[in-house]
């Protein structure tokens, strides 16, 4: 049987965020993926490609969401 939990490294030790559905004493394997984290200048690089965009063609007029007649003219 497999199942995902999350969990925070404390001092060394795997803190579950949820309690495990298992009997007392039960052997596990445990395999750690640590989560990716987004490169800082990759992602300032590509919101500031967003913030070009959207000067020449703005999602959001006057800060107001386009209607779905409006989304449908942007073809």
């Amino acid at each position: 049987m497999t199942t995902t939990h999350n969990a925070t490294v404390i001092n060394g030790a795997l803190h579950l965020d949820k309690p495990l559905e298992l009997p007392e004493q039960s052997r596990v394997t445990i395999e750690v993926h640590r989560p990716t984290q987004a490169d800082p200048a990759k992602s300032l690089a590509a919101l500031r490609r967003f913030k070009a965009l959207n000067d020449v063609n703005p999602v959001f007029s006057d800060g107001k969401l386009p209607t779905r007649d409006e989304l449908l003219e942007r073809r």
